[in-house]
């Protein structure tokens, strides 16, 4: 993971392989961008911010990879969904490094897939929202990105004259920049 986050130059199969590692598994995906000497628990996500906003900035820098990384969003929130009723650290985690990636924001195929992700808190115990928060407080990038994310999400909405402003996705992006706030 290093060598894609420090190396400007990499071959399609390099990016490729990258891609594969980070977006081919749910349980692999909680695991990654792990602090050094630190296992998460609940009063410590230990997500190395730095590296995820890296490797964030990286795959955002490659169009070709949108797309799936659009496909990759919508699995995992599915796959959260499904299981938001034995929601564990590493779902939560993953969660989190989620909502980093502008793409869960866009309009189109990822509104429905943000939804069901707000849900997850919506339809949880208190113990998982004060962990969600306890967790946010602590991770200054990806509270900026998730708030960032939910201005531009929301503005851009309204800025579409035939939108509704009712719709699930200004709903969902209004709830997530509250927990975010």
């Amino acid at each position: 993971m290093k060598r894609f986050i420090s190396t400007d130059q990499l071959s399609n199969d390099e990016i490729k392989f990258y891609f594969d590692l980070v977006f081919s598994d749910n349980a692999a995906f909680s695991t990654l961008f792990t602090m050094e000497k630190s296992i998460p628990n609940f009063g410590n996500p230990s997500i190395d911010e730095k590296n995820l906003n890296q490797f964030i900035t990286k795959m955002s820098n490659v169009p070709k990879l949108f797309d799936q990384i659009i496909k990759f969003i919508v699995d995992e929130a599915k796959y959260i969904n499904q299981n938001k009723n034995n929601l564990t650290i590493s779902l939560m985690r993953s969660l989190l490094i989620l909502f980093t990636f502008p793409q869960i924001f866009c309009p189109g195929p990822t509104e429905q897939s943000l939804s069901q992700l707000i849900s997850c808190y919506n339809s949880s115990d208190n113990t998982f929202l004060t962990l969600f928060i306890t967790w946010l407080s602590q991770l200054d990038f990806i509270r900026k990105q998730m708030i960032g994310a939910c201005h531009h999400s929301i503005s851009s909405l309204i800025n579409n004259a035939s939108s509704d402003f009712r719709s699930p996705a200004v709903r969902s992006s209004l709830s997530l920049l509250f927990f975010s706030s």
